[in-house]
């Protein structure tokens, strides 16, 4: 369901205990679950082990989640930032281009105007290929991964908001509800098909 798909993590997580654990009422038990499913160091789990209080242990871990949706966002953007840069250096490179054809073309000023307009005519093409590969090309593809990014960082959102839902008191459905209420657009299921995933995952 698309439920599921928003509580995606990452490929090292395990979704069905992701999905399993919100149907658990002891805060104790949730934060486990979710605390063995995160990137964490040995120092950090440690940690986690040592703070004895459920909902405190909780609250760690959704500290813990929303620093990693910061280290996941930011790994995600290294990619669309280095293409935004390529994409805003090309039309440069078009009027590079366009100056060395003006230069090859002040060597032919004694040449027929036929010769001069082939000249002028391939210093603009350079120029026009340096801004068609900009706002053509490359940089809609940073804008793509710039989204995707921005996409993978929701699912993060949605756990975060349902966890921090819980440790307030919230009982596990209407957490939940919190963490559907953060799916943008279209994507977001509707109660019935969020409660309909909620009874078919796994005790």
């Amino acid at each position: 369901s698309l439920f599921e798909q928003y509580v995606k993590l990452s490929q090292n997580v395990n979704y069905e205990t992701m999905i399993a654990a919100i149907r658990v009422d002891d805060p104790g038990k949730l934060a486990d679950t979710v605390g063995a499913n995160l990137q964490l160091t040995i120092e950090e789990k440690q940690e986690l082990l040592e703070i004895f209080s459920p909902v405190d242990r909780l609250t760690r871990v959704a500290d813990m989640l929303d620093i990693e949706i910061e280290t996941v966002h930011h790994e995600a953007m290294v990619p669309s930032h280095a293409l935004s840069k390529i994409a805003d250096a090309l039309p440069g490179l078009g009027i590079v281009a366009a100056v060395l054809g003006v230069v090859l073309t002040m060597g032919k000023i004694d040449q027929p105007p036929a010769v001069l307009g082939h000249s002028i005519g391939a210093a603009l093409v350079g120029t026009f290929i340096g801004i068609l590969a900009c706002y053509g090309f490359v940089g809609p593809m940073a804008a793509n991964l710039d989204y995707k990014a921005k996409e993978e960082e929701v699912y993060f959102q949605v756990v975060k908001l349902a966890l921090v839902a819980f440790v307030g008191g919230s009982a596990p459905q209407i957490a939940v509800e919190f963490g559907r209420r953060a799916i943008p657009g279209d994507d977001k299921p509707t109660f019935a098909e969020l409660e309909k995933a909620v009874r078919s995952a796994p005790k």
